[in-house]
């Protein structure tokens, strides 16, 4: 699958060339949200998917987290798999008023364009998304989702079934720290078209997050 930034990084629009600085780090979400990372992993010799998500509240403090492993033909049914199975736990638990993230824009996409492929899984996600209330799904840079990256692909190798934890695994403590107090992971130079595009995608924070071109030089590129 090609990575989110790969896709943006090679739009072109030549009348929107000029660039912005952005910090990517993760946000927490507003006061009464919660806010759930997915993400999946693919395992093309074995038609095998590893699942991972979490959910943290408007302080960054740790919820939940899910993983699991599950059968997927491609990279999309992967991601798809990962956000069902966070939904589906965000319903059991009563968890409403959620901001999703992933990193896939092809996730993004498969609910505005037709999937044949993936039909089922799409619309049962819609479907509980629809049963969540207000749930918004939105695009982020995948050094913001390392967290749900590293459960996914634990789920995958050690075949984790259906596995809940309400306390963070010991080696993603110092990542989750990181995420709290806003540590940006790097800074990015985007043509200002592409920040349009992931604000109509839904990351509204790229725009909080643009940085003059002086402070570009406090910061590793």
């Amino acid at each position: 699958m090609l990575t989110t930034e790969y896709k943006l990084l090679t739009q072109q629009n030549q009348s929107l060339t000029k660039k912005h600085a952005i910090k990517v780090s993760w946000h927490k979400p507003h006061v009464g949200q919660l806010k759930l990372n997915v993400d999946g992993v693919f395992s093309k010799n074995y038609n095998l998917a590893g699942l991972g998500g979490y959910f943290r509240d408007s302080h960054g403090h740790w919820i939940l987290d899910y993983q699991h492993h599950c059968p997927a033909s491609s990279p999309l049914q992967c991601e798809l798999e990962a956000l069902k199975e966070g939904l589906k736990i965000a319903l059991s638990h009563g968890f409403t008023l959620l901001v999703i993230e992933t990193d896939s824009m092809e996730v993004i996409q498969s609910f505005t364009n037709d999937n044949e492929s993936n039909y089922m899984t799409v619309n049962y996600c819609r479907w509980l998304m629809h049963r969540l209330r207000e749930t918004k799904i939105i695009l982020n840079f995948r050094n913001e989702n390392q967290v749900a990256h590293g459960l996914a692909k634990k789920a995958l190798e050690k075949l984790l079934d259906h596995q809940l934890l309400v306390r963070p695994p010991s080696n993603i403590l110092n990542k989750l720290d990181a995420d709290r107090v806003g540590y940006i992971y790097l800074v990015k130079k985007l043509p200002i078209v592409v920040l349009y595009d992931l604000a109509r995608l839904g990351n509204m924070n790229v725009l909080s997050s643009t940085i003059t071109e002086d402070d570009v030089m406090n910061y590793v590129t």
